[in-house]
């Protein structure tokens, strides 16, 4: 029984380029993985800016999840996303 051409030069490309193979799927992993952290802090600043509508809104704190410093009424607050 003889393999088909196809199949040998599939083979071959991998068993040539395993370590490229190897490379893209690990920085393929972190790219999407930095693409889906940057999605969900979108969504949790426009949360949080609906919620504080009357607030501008800063930066993430580092001190819990959910958390981010805003301005209202002139001062700096620390405010958390609330589930709706």
């Amino acid at each position: 029984m003889v393999d088909s051409p196809k199949v040998n030069t599939a083979v071959k490309f991998v068993s040539d380029n395993w370590f490229s193979l190897l490379m893209l799927g690990v920085v393929s992993t972190a790219v999407i993985s930095v693409v889906t952290s940057v999605a969900g802090h979108r969504e949790e600043v426009r949360n949080i800016s609906v919620q504080n509508a009357g607030c501008i809104y800063l930066e993430s704190s580092k001190l819990g999840e959910g958390q981010h410093y805003m301005i209202c009424n002139c001062q700096i607050a620390l405010k958390r996303i609330q589930d709706v």
